[in-house]
């Protein structure tokens, strides 16, 4: 069931399908949210778990479906990150987009894995994927709400120094995200 909702998700939001409730999200207050949800995960491991954002930076969006986006890329970065490493969310104002970061000092990933990363089902380590029950959506899906919210997402990474997924949506894009 969870993959056919998945798939459903993904499939909607690439055509233009799916109509986004937008509405004022301060990302200071949901980034602490998310951080307060992952906080013990993040302890037990030994991971360090940062947030950064100026009080009060707002953005049009879709709270839950923005929530699954940003989500997704938190607990990658956690299961990916070793005991002693470091997950940090920074949200800032640059010109008239919101940039959220998410970066870790992870494990990494590899430079030919890079351009797939945002492919359904894709998985760099099947047999890791296989034991922790992932089935390859979570970045498609990421992808997909990222880009019906009139935004773009990129990742840079390098093998044993982490990665980071850097979001960049307009501020305010009502107009925008309308179907056409």
């Amino acid at each position: 069931t969870k993959i056919v909702q998945s798939l459903l998700f993904v499939a909607r939001a690439e055509n233009a399908q799916m109509m986004l409730q937008l509405e004022d999200v301060r990302l200071d207050q949901e980034l602490q949210t998310i951080g307060q949800y992952y906080e013990a995960s993040a302890q037990d491991a030994g991971i360090h778990l940062e947030i950064s954002c100026p009080e009060g930076l707002s953005m049009q969006a879709d709270r839950p479906v923005f929530q699954r986006a940003i989500n997704n890329l938190v607990a990658n970065a956690l299961s990916h990150t070793p005991r002693g490493g470091r997950v940090t969310l920074l949200a800032e104002l640059d010109n008239d987009n919101v940039q959220i970061t998410i970066r870790d000092t992870g494990e990494g990933i590899s430079p030919e894995h890079l351009p797939l990363v945002f492919n359904r089902f894709f998985r760099a380590d099947p047999v890791r994927a296989s034991a922790t029950e992932r089935i390859g959506l979570g970045l498609a899906i990421t992808k997909s709400v990222v880009e019906l919210h009139g935004g773009t997402i990129d990742v840079s990474s390098a093998r044993g120094a982490g990665t980071s997924f850097i979001i960049r949506v307009p501020q305010s894009q009502a107009a925008s995200v309308q179907p056409g």
